[in-house]
């Protein structure tokens, strides 16, 4: 592999994923491991014939929006290894940028290598890529709609959020996918930011502290930096959220009518908190939560309910 696609990787866990390289390695190895077990019984029968040099090519079935290529190459180049086998050495190319559009029959990555590891690697890396790419698609359609009416309706836009309602091991990479769909992230974890929610509340009630009392206690805890929101059900809790001070706060299952109550609420008052409203949007007419007016729409569906995009690896032998 080259040291240009070697940076290429690095930058890409660097930049986009916040992450230390050898990190995602780990991940990627761990599965790569896991679907190998105790060795591909298909390639070991074959024997001799899967160690000649070849081409791949990964690509896509159906229109999407590109994300996890760098992934995808990073795992072939991870079972492939970087010393020559047999004479070959594994090289890649990125052939659509990440978050752009690929028309089904596009070609997403080129590589060439050693027939044996390539077919190993196959199914986990498709897997990968088929999930990062659905959510991308699936968020890249849902970002579009609100576009749309906020434009038609002559405002902005409300910010579109995903939420901790992710796979596990997968949190990064599919946090990652959405803000390729044009989503934006709501926290990555725990502690990237202090969120009051029903249960929070249920146990600081039942510890005698009110609403506004637990707000100060966690507020006064937090680091300098560190936002607070907090959930509420009812119109009622609104407003004494609002008067603790939240930066953030999110109307769940509210209707819309309440919605736009609550935003009405918050204008009149001249405050700067922020309003999120969460609970099965994706069962809602996008126009009618964009005409609410509120600042930002989370949705759990973009990643728990986006499919999966159809790709397929296919690979042929070198021109002799």
């Amino acid at each position: 592999m080259s040291t240009a696609l070697l940076t290429s990787f690095e930058t890409f866990c660097w930049t986009h994923l916040g992450q230390h390289p050898g990190a995602v390695r780990e991940r990627l190895s761990a599965w790569l491991s896991e679907d190998l077990g105790h060795g591909d019984a298909t390639v070991r029968a074959m024997g001799a014939m899967t160690t000649s040099a070849i081409n791949g090519a990964l690509v896509a079935k159906q229109n999407c929006i590109v994300a996890g290529l760098p992934l995808a190459a990073e795992m072939l180049r991870i079972i492939h290894g970087e010393a020559p086998a047999h004479g070959a050495l594994f090289a890649s190319e990125v052939m659509v940028p990440e978050g752009h559009k690929a028309d089904s029959g596009a070609t997403l990555l080129r590589f060439s290598g050693i027939a044996a590891p390539l077919l190993m690697a196959e199914r986990s890396c498709l897997n990968l890529l088929a999930r990062l790419c659905g959510i991308a698609t699936y968020t890249n359609t849902v970002a579009e709609r609100v576009r749309q009416c906020a434009q038609a309706a002559g405002r902005s836009a409300p910010r579109l959020l995903e939420t901790r309602k992710t796979t596990p091991g997968l949190k990064i990479f599919e946090k990652y996918a959405t803000r390729m769909g044009g989503a934006h992230n709501h926290r990555l974890g725990l502690d990237a930011g202090a969120m009051l929610k029903e249960n929070h509340l249920c146990v600081g009630a039942a510890a005698g502290h009110s609403l506004q009392e637990l707000t100060g206690l966690v507020r006064d805890q937090l680091p300098l930096l560190t936002g607070l929101e907090i959930e509420v059900t009812n119109l009622a809790e609104f407003e004494q959220a609002l008067e603790a001070g939240a930066d953030v706060v999110m109307l769940d299952n509210f209707s819309l009518a309440d919605v736009a109550l609550a935003v009405q609420r918050r204008n009149a008052l001249g405050v700067k908190t922020l309003l999120e409203i969460s609970g099965n949007l994706d069962r809602k007419p996008v126009e009618d939560l964009v005409a609410t007016g509120v600042d930002l729409m989370s949705m759990g569906a973009l990643i728990h309910q986006a499919p999966w995009t159809d790709l397929s690896m296919r690979l042929e032998p070198l021109p002799s």
